[in-house]
């Protein structure tokens, strides 16, 4: 990732405009500060929506199956809007796998590990620190895949 990182930064920096891709303000500091201006900021549409949404419609979009979900959450940041949906399936079953993936790897983990906390045995947390691309394929050659559904 090194290597590749190093080489969008000189492209983006190289080019005219120049640019920084947007994720890569998202380390531990990035991360935190963005949830502190979401908390500051009551009036931030998306951020309110996405929570509304999921709170309110977290059993609508969960599919009814007779077997165990496996939940992933691309961007999951602090895992607060994830609750919701966490919540709902744990009423459908006894255990949750959860794979949080987000390029922060501090701010992660630290949510991971709260959120492990919070749901105990419930709760099997997986943290993936990685951008969306490698996050899923870390997924897909996951041992664990053939148990995802």
């Amino acid at each position: 990732m090194a290597d590749n990182l190093k080489r969008i930064l000189v492209s983006g920096l190289t080019s005219n405009p120049k640019y920084i891709p947007t994720w890569y303000n998202y380390d531990e500091v990035g991360s935190r500060l963005l949830q502190k201006s979401v908390e500051i900021n009551r009036d931030y549409y998306l951020r309110g929506s996405e929570k509304e949404f999921l709170e309110h419609r977290s059993q609508d979009i969960i599919p009814d199956v007779s077997y165990d979900l496996t939940l992933v959450d691309l961007g999951s940041g602090d895992c607060s809007k994830t609750r919701h949906v966490i919540d709902e399936l744990l009423k459908r079953q006894k255990a949750l796998t959860f794979y949080p993936l987000d390029i922060s790897a501090e701010f992660l983990l630290d949510a991971a590990k709260e959120i492990s906390q919070e749901y105990d045995e419930l709760l099997l947390v997986r943290p993936i620190t990685a951008d969306y691309v490698e996050g899923i394929n870390q997924l897909s050659r996951s041992r664990l895949r053939s148990g995802m559904r």
